[in-house]
């Protein structure tokens, strides 16, 4: 909110749980666990992951979500404040992570949203938290239009306008939903976030080029859904989802060239094998790391990471 307090309306209310059940990693090694940990097993079919909570430099959590059709596979997501490269950019905040992870996995439908907050967390947290209510409130069916057409008038309702406008926050959105048993990826992305799709046969993709987009509660002209921004295109059984704040593929910041890029995402994938685990967390451990010797973790990140 203004005058640089962290906020407390969070009323999520798998946040506890979500919590309780991430992982916490703090450089390269797992906070309270062996070096080789148990893998973890999803809580719930649904997660949101708030920047509030992981505000620690060179850490950070991960979680699972998935129901019994999730397989061996659920699905991933992750969150970070980024490394001492964002601490010296940025400085010290009440807040210093403004990203936001959400993820949603039945088994035959998957979610994912992505906010990064600009100028303020309000915003970013606020959208993924009414975003949270929508998708649960509808168990997973309600699209990603269908979410953003609501969210306005949820924002209002909730009093957000006034908290964001305090602050001045904005945010990037991407959401996007995976239904597996037709074979159809759909959404809209808002925003500099990225969202990828691969195989093993064809490498990488990234689904949607950046725009300068963005929501603002307080900006009523933002909550329209540019046709340029919405997506829906076809997946296999068996292709990789991910969708990331830029904090990923500009972990060197604003610099795309010096940070992590279809390449590194490919071996990812292929290491990660059918883990959305293993590679939402080799993926953040890289961001932090920085690439071709040039440093990383400059940016607040957070990703989810599904297989169709």
């Amino acid at each position: 909110m203004a005058n640089g307090k962290a906020s407390t309306f969070r009323t999520f209310p798998f946040r506890g749980e979500v919590l309780k059940h991430s992982r916490l990693y703090c450089g390269l090694a797992t906070i309270g666990l062996a070096a080789t940990p148990a893998p973890l097993k999803p809580p719930s079919k649904i997660a949101a992951l708030f920047g509030e909570d992981h505000g620690t430099v060179d850490a950070f959590g991960l979680t699972l979500v998935g129901g019994p059709l999730s397989g061996d596979s659920p699905t991933a997501c992750a969150i970070s404040a980024g490394g001492v490269g964002m601490l010296r950019r940025k400085g010290a905040s009440a807040v210093l992570n403004e990203d936001c992870a959400f993820a949603f996995d039945d088994g035959r439908r998957v979610i994912h949203a992505i906010a990064d907050g600009h100028h303020g967390h309000e915003a970013s947290h606020r959208t993924v938290e009414l975003l949270a209510a929508m998708v649960e409130g509808s168990k997973g069916l309600i699209t990603p239009e269908e979410a953003l057409a609501q969210l306005h008038a949820l924002w209002l309702e909730a009093g957000g306008e006034a908290e964001a406008e305090g602050d001045g926050s904005r945010c990037t959105l991407a959401i996007l939903s995976i239904d597996r048993g037709e074979g159809v990826l759909e959404g809209v992305c808002l925003g500099d976030s990225g969202i990828f799709v691969g195989n093993m046969e064809v490498g990488i993709r990234r689904v949607v080029p950046p725009n300068t987009f963005y929501m603002a509660p307080w900006d009523r002209g933002s909550h329209g859904i540019p046709p340029s921004t919405h997506f829906k295109v076809p997946v296999r059984s068996g292709d990789w989802v991910l969708t990331c704040s830029d904090g990923i593929h500009e972990c060197r910041y604003e610099t795309p060239d010096e940070s992590i890029g279809a390449e590194e995402l490919e071996s990812l994938m292929i290491r990660a094998g059918r883990s959305p685990e293993a590679l939402v967390e080799s993926a953040v451990m890289l961001a932090l790391a920085g690439v071709r010797g040039h440093q990383g973790g400059e940016d607040n990140l957070a990703l989810v990471a599904s297989i169709a």
